[in-house]
């Protein structure tokens, strides 16, 4: 029960914390604060399918369409935000100064299968799964009901965030989901995890 917990909440709290240490680091380039927010980002990313394998357990959704959908796309979409994720690193294992950053993301823009996978296509995808796993959860009791409902509001928030390119607004929206989860988290009872 402790681990299906921590991997709800582990996620969103280190994407909290990986987008505090950039957004206090902004301006300065791809220095060691740099590289430490984009790998916290990473591992965060990285456990997004723990925690939505533990949304399955918790709704024994497991072979519902729509449960099989929201893991594929938490999947393809969290290989997407690796990707872009990647860039970032190589960015600062090169020491690229601030005028070179905007050139390497330009070039990477301009490839449009990176274009796509990294921004345009990937990272939606993984807010889409995670949203129907969020709202796979109302079909659980009140507070878990409530929890996914705040994490789908957080996730709305991000996107908009992201879209905006407003670091803050996207920060706010994953403290939603960070509480959101915490709240599911609580919820999970002894009986709950199939």
């Amino acid at each position: 029960m402790v681990l299906a917990r921590a991997s709800l909440v582990a996620p969103p709290l280190l994407l909290v914390a990986g987008w505090s240490l950039l957004i206090s680091n902004a301006g300065r380039g791809a220095d060691d604060a740099w590289a430490v927010g984009h790998l916290v980002l990473f591992a965060g990313n990285a456990l997004w399918v723990p925690a939505t394998l533990t949304i399955l357990r918790m709704t024994g959704r497991w072979s519902h369409g729509r449960a099989r959908i929201a893991l594929g796309l938490v999947i393809f979409g969290s290989v997407c935000v690796a990707g872009q994720l990647a860039v970032d690193l190589v960015a600062w294992a090169v020491g690229l100064d601030l005028a070179q950053l905007r050139e390497l993301f330009a070039a990477v823009r301009s490839r449009p299968v990176l274009l796509a996978l990294f921004y345009l296509v990937g990272p939606p995808l993984l807010f889409a799964g995670l949203f129907i796993g969020a709202m796979e959860l109302q079909g659980l009791g009140d507070r878990a009901r409530a929890g996914g409902r705040l994490v789908a509001a957080g996730l709305v928030v991000v996107l908009v965030g992201a879209l905006s390119t407003f670091s803050l607004v996207t920060l706010a929206g994953y403290v939603a989901v960070l509480v959101g989860y915490a709240v599911v988290a609580a919820a999970i009872g002894p009986t709950d995890l199939g």
